[in-house]
């Protein structure tokens, strides 16, 4: 039979012996994870050499859909591949001509000349290749009065079609220069008893395009041309000159002649 002494004893060796003392469990008492498993690879087949094999069945995945951009995210070398495939208004002086072959023309002062001028459209399809198509268009009239006799010309109105291709040369950052043709016909119709005129005029221009990316407008652009030009005018018969009828052609340099000519012969372009 245990003495009380003997229990009191073993109470004791059980409190205070560190190796039954309870402790709470800790991260360093945790068991280390598994490592992880190495990914499986699926195994590549060389191409079967023998004509007769199957073709392979594996799918083939489509290529991720791109989204769209737009004018200021277009990537290219230079401002003028960021405008290709893109629409483009224009707005240029063409040349000043006469709207009546006639000599001595009542219905017109002096030389009867008129400041022909283009709203068109322009598209680069290619980074070598543009078309433009426009409507070549003036008017106007006017009145001279001396001491003797006041007279008021006829009121005259031009318009046309003109259209053009232009064939890149160049381009670097911002500049791009090209070459092509351009053919202007225009209608000359005065009012009243003037005569009537048509005129043809072909152009081969070299242009000089600038962007104005270094402002953060490629699409914004200002451009200059010159070359050669042929045009050929035929005038009709009218009341003033009832026996008379008129042609002319001429051949000769196009494009700005002064330091003003450089501003007032500029065209100006909008890519969208």
């Amino acid at each position: 039979m245990r003495t009380p002494k003997c229990l009191a004893a073993a109470a004791l060796i059980v409190v205070f012996s560190p190796a039954l003392v309870v402790r709470p469990a800790t991260a360093q008492d945790a068991p280390a994870p598994p490592p992880p498993a190495a990914p499986v690879l699926a195994p590549v087949l060389a191409p079967s050499m023998d004509p007769n094999a199957a073709p392979d069945a594996s799918p083939i995945l489509a290529p991720a859909p791109t989204t769209a951009t737009t004018m200021g995210a277009l990537s290219g070398p230079d401002d003028h591949h960021q405008v290709i495939r893109h629409w483009g208004v224009e707005a240029r002086r063409i040349a000043t001509f006469q709207r009546s072959a006639l000599r001595n023309d009542r219905a017109c002062a002096g030389k009867c000349e008129a400041e022909l001028n283009a709203l068109s459209l322009r598209r680069w399809v290619s980074p070598n290749y543009a078309w433009s198509l426009g409507l070549a268009l003036t008017g106007g009239g006017g009145r001279t009065r001396s001491a003797m006799e006041s007279f008021t010309w006829d009121t005259h109105l031009g318009l046309g079609p003109t259209l053009g291709a232009s064939f890149l040369l160049t381009s670097w950052k911002h500049l791009a220069v090209s070459f092509g043709p351009q053919l202007d016909a225009v209608y000359f119709l005065q009012s009243g008893s003037g005569a009537k005129t048509w005129l043809f005029n072909l152009r081969g221009l070299i242009e000089g395009e600038l962007h104005l990316g270094f402002i953060g407008l490629p699409q914004l652009s200002v451009a200059l041309s010159s070359g050669l030009a042929a045009s050929y005018a035929t005038t009709s018969k009218s009341q003033l000159t009832p026996a008379g009828t008129a042609r002319e052609w001429s051949i000769g340099f196009t494009g700005p002649q002064s330091l003003w000519g450089l501003v007032t012969n500029m065209a100006v372009r909008f890519y969208f």
